[in-house]
């Protein structure tokens, strides 16, 4: 497995290589570089997929360049409930690789050549993914990229680098921390569902150089380094997989003296932005996935203005093409350069899923839309470490998790009241909520780990 491992990050390093060139050519020649990547996979697709073939059927060209946006998009549950008629191997089969990933807890390979991610969507359906071995290899090195970026690259000594973050084997985040423990640095794997104390005693013990995480995780480490418990000096602070708040940002600043650097990406086609030193935003891998801002009707929304959902294509995937994905993640697009000088455009934005917007009624009879930011006063509240806000019907539960030396007399009240405040401010009318302490918020290993903010009522 090691050699295997080493090939890779062999073939990983050269893509990154290649990558860093793409980011300094000029804007056209990039866009000239996506849009002949666009008409491989469509075409890769339209004759190799039973699912493609199907819902593309003459809709692509022999010659020319294929039009992507007459193409019909594709939502998830579509995507997950017909992958075996999307994968190109029509020797995969979901049962089989279903009972893969479930006996599967290290970086192993389905019949020696693919990796199988899986995610547990809100109706618990697990959906499946497939990389096989050049994929991978090109997601390694939009990986490699972050990296390069965020001033990780490997050196001697080596530096050490702790990830805090899914607990499954097959989550992306931890096949791609697998797939890099060769050596370049010293990994320690700590899952998120792990007791908080146990978490600070491993990280002090081993007093991490790079510390990568899930944003509301690396958020109450920073709590704990300034309570003085956790006690560790990270040159290098990112976060994924999880939308981070401002105050998140705040806190983790205050705690380490860094400016944390931010991964987007989706398990769908792997990486598709990252910030660079500038802190700017997070400039977009057009050189390894299209995505299209779009509304809900799946029309595009000018740079500047915030989408309902985006389109991902993924330009590497040829097992299980990606195209025109509908993710519901609300993102904006810079319509100005980063200063930084690199080609690759930038999302301004990301304000997390249209999944976690929360809708309650007006007095005028419609619904309001609550996006979690609106929830900021609870973020900001100094007695707070972390929450979580849950929807029932009409009425929001508030979940509170307390310093141990915080004073909650009148808090709930308090931030009910503000909260309250807020939603009336936006049309709600007479706004339920309640604010309830506890001791700490369940991560469930059935989704990595992962902390929702806002946990929307699908019923509505």
């Amino acid at each position: 497995m090691r050699r295997r491992k080493l090939v890779e990050i062999v073939a990983a390093k050269r893509i990154d290589s290649e990558l860093a060139r793409h980011e300094r050519w000029p804007r056209q020649q990039l866009l000239a570089y996506q849009r002949d990547r666009v008409d491989a996979i469509v075409r890769h697709a339209a004759a190799s997929s039973a699912f493609y073939a199907e819902r593309f059927r003459g809709l692509v060209p022999k010659e020319g360049h294929v039009d992507l946006q007459a193409l019909p998009a594709v939502d998830k549950q579509t995507f997950v409930e017909r992958f075996d008629d999307i994968v190109t191997d029509p020797s995969l089969r979901s049962d089989e690789l279903l009972a893969h990933v479930e006996a599967a807890d290290a970086d192993v390979l389905y019949r020696d050549r693919y990796r199988v991610i899986a995610t547990s969507g809100s109706s618990g359906r697990k959906a499946l993914f497939v990389y096989d071995r050049p994929a991978w290899a090109m997601l390694m090195g939009g990986f490699l990229r972050f990296n390069r970026l965020a001033g990780a690259k490997p050196s001697i000594p080596r530096r050490k680098l702790a990830y805090i973050g899914a607990s499954g084997g097959t989550h992306m985040s931890r096949r791609i921390s697998s797939s890099l423990d060769v050596g370049m640095h010293r990994i320690l794997n700590l899952s998120a569902t792990m007791p908080m104390p146990r978490i600070v005693d491993e990280l002090n013990r081993f007093q991490p150089d790079i510390m990568p995480g899930f944003p509301s995780l690396v958020a109450a480490l920073a709590e704990e380094q300034l309570a003085g418990r956790l006690r560790i000096s990270p040159g290098i602070v990112s976060t994924s997989s999880e939308l981070r708040t401002a105050e998140m940002t705040a806190t983790i600043k205050a705690a380490w003296g860094v400016d944390p650097f931010d991964l987007y990406g989706v398990t769908e086609s792997g990486m598709l932005a990252c910030e660079c030193d500038r802190h700017h935003g997070m400039h977009l891998f057009e050189d390894l996935a299209v995505v299209e801002v779009v509304d809900a009707d799946g029309r595009p929304v000018p740079d500047g203005d915030v989408g309902d959902q985006i389109l991902v294509t993924s330009l590497d995937n040829r097992t299980q093409p990606t195209i025109r994905l509908a993710v519901s993640d609300r993102v904006a697009i810079d319509p100005d350069p980063c200063p930084c000088g690199l080609s690759l455009p930038l999302l301004r934005s990301v304000e997390g899923r249209a999944d976690d917007i929360i809708q309650l009624p007006s007095g005028n009879g419609r619904l309001v839309a609550v996006h979690p930011m609106h929830f900021a006063p609870v973020a900001k509240a100094r007695e707070v470490r972390e929450f979580q806000v849950v929807q029932e019907g009409s009425a929001l539960n508030v979940r509170v998790v307390l310093h141990p030396d915080a004073d909650a007399r009148g808090l709930e009240r308090r931030l009910a009241g503000e909260l309250a405040a807020n939603l009336r401010e936006l049309g709600v009318a007479e706004p339920m909520i309640s604010v309830k302490p506890c001791e700490r918020l369940a991560r469930d290993a059935a989704t990595m780990g992962k902390l929702r903010l806002v946990v929307a009522d699908s019923r509505r």
